[in-house]
């Protein structure tokens, strides 16, 4: 920051933020310190600018791989091993239920080593579920017995190799007129997963992308295309970035034209549900297709907003293999006109990405389902004041079963310490055609609402929950700050009844 003085005047200025090119791995996933990891993760990274290859240090005592160097004897606690350049991920070949694990990663240049922070994360002590079963509610008896088949609806919900055979059907829940710690643990774990299993799920799609800078020769958009020598890149990312011109006092900085990012995956076990892919944003053109195919709702033209497309007809589930090809154009054309501007004309795949699956009842995406003041959820407020706040939502919901169905929207308003704070119940149901959709339109108070301001920005959560009959299979959080704003001439601009300036 920088203030200019005259004085007795002081003129404060804006705070202005660079980012330095890291010397050492970064953004580890699982993120350091995670507390619920699963067993068969796998372990990735953003390497180091000038790293040629990754020394890889993995165990379970802090100090041993703290200690750990390519010199010295490794302890047998600690696994070391050496990735090449493009190769930033380890799999580490299954985990240890209730077990802390600690990493390293020491980026390589010979002669020269840069050290890693050491990471660690923590594998889940729960029971591992199959999140592609389906079933009904539970089963529960008047001695407090619950039926675990039945939770699950199939035998093989319960995962055999994290201990299926160690469960009977019923599973008593009391002992003594009590609930002991394990019972609770098992019991807990089953909620969960009437929760969560049928609901959606947000994975994120950063990992494990091929870069290359230029308009590709041949057919990229092609699953068979080669594209092993291309760069292998963590998202968010930008062509300008990468060599062969990384150095931003290079002309190469500013690149402008075509990009080329391609993925390789699997969806193992989400046959019957809904796959979206979102990009929170893509400069300045996108064309996206899966296996080959140019998804229908591409190309999507504008670098700062996020979108997302709907992968579901042209995936493959099981075990078969899934290209994305995304082409990435940031040059200046009559579409996308850029013009004269003060900052980097960034490219590429240059924000986060994420794999969205959901239930075939479902809220949509408010941009992929193309409606003008409609899709996905909206909120309005009304009535604002100090005293009091009326907030309106509306949630637009698609059905894309092959049947009817009986489609409730529960709908609260949290604050930041996870209270229900809407005055009165928003629910709603509604019968929903085969390929239809609906707005389920709701509205409630709030009390003594914290009001929105950029000086104060408090912000709620409006939690919504979808179900097909009494079982949930779509959650949906939107963060709300409330507030009134208005504008006019006389009194210019004006926020929760106080005039704001802005200086600029």
């Amino acid at each position: 920051r920088i203030d200019e003085v005259n004085e007795p005047n002081t003129w404060k200025g804006l705070v202005w933020s660079f980012t330095m090119y890291s010397e050492t791995a970064w953004s580890p996933e699982p993120a350091d310190n995670a507390p619920i990891v699963h067993p068969d993760a796998n372990l990735s990274w953003s390497p180091g600018y000038y790293a040629v290859s990754h020394d890889v240090y993995f165990g379970t005592d802090y100090n041993d791989v703290n200690d750990a160097n390519n010199l010295l004897p490794v302890g047998s606690s600690v696994y070391k091993g050496q990735q090449v350049y493009d190769n930033n991920s380890y799999d580490p070949c299954g985990l240890e239920l209730v077990t802390t694990y600690y990493w390293r990663i020491d980026e390589v240049n010979e002669p020269n080593i840069w050290h890693g922070e050491v990471w660690k994360f923590t594998v889940t002590e729960y029971i591992v579920v199959d999140y592609n079963c389906g079933g009904p509610e539970a089963n529960f008896n008047g001695d407090g017995k619950v039926n675990f088949l039945d939770y699950a609806g199939l035998a093989d919900a319960w995962l055999s190799e994290f201990g299926q055979d160690d469960f009977n059907d019923t599973y008593d829940l009391y002992d003594d007129d009590h609930i002991d710690a394990a019972d609770l643990r098992i019991f807990a774990e089953a909620w969960l997963w009437q929760h969560e299993c049928l609901s959606r799920e947000k994975i994120n799609f950063n990992g494990g992308w091929r870069f290359y800078k230029g308009d590709a020769s041949g057919s990229p958009e092609d699953p068979s295309y080669d594209d092993y020598l291309w760069y292998s890149v963590h998202l968010p990312h930008n062509p300008p970035m990468n060599p062969p011109n990384p150095d931003p006092l290079r002309p190469g900085y500013s690149y402008e034209g075509v990009s080329w990012y391609r993925k390789h995956f699997t969806l193992d076990s989400y046959l019957g549900k809904k796959i979206f892919i979102e990009f929170e944003a893509i400069n300045t053109r996108a064309d996206v297709w899966v296996n080959g195919t140019l998804i229908p709702t591409t190309p999507h033209y504008g670098g700062y907003l996020p979108f997302t497309v709907d992968i579901t007809d042209y995936a493959n589930f099981g075990p078969t293999e899934n290209v994305i090809a995304v082409k990435a154009d940031n040059t200046d054309d009559p579409y996308t006109p850029i013009g004269n501007f003060s900052w980097f004309n960034w490219g590429g795949i240059y924000r986060d990405t994420w794999l969205h699956i959901t239930d075939k009842l479902h809220v949509t995406d408010a941009v992929d389902a193309n409606i003008v003041g409609g899709g996905g959820i909206f909120v309005t407020f009304s009535n604002v004041s100090s005293s009091t706040a009326t907030i309106d939502v509306n949630t637009h919901i698609k059905n894309e079963h092959a049947t009817t169905k009986t489609c409730t929207v529960k709908t609260s308003i949290v604050d930041v310490n996870d209270q229900v704070v809407n005055t009165t119940e928003m629910s709603n149901s509604q019968s929903i055609a085969a390929g239809s959709d609906h707005t389920f339109t709701q509205s409630s108070t709030v009390d003594d609402p914290c009001l929105w301001h950029p000086d104060h920005p408090y912000l709620y959560t409006v939690q919504t929950e979808v179900y097909d009959g009494n079982n949930i299979v779509d959650t949906y959080q939107t963060r709300i700050g409330i507030r009134s704003i208005s504008f006019s001439k006389a009194e210019g601009f004006k926020i929760n009844g106080q005039v704001l300036r802005f200086r600029g």
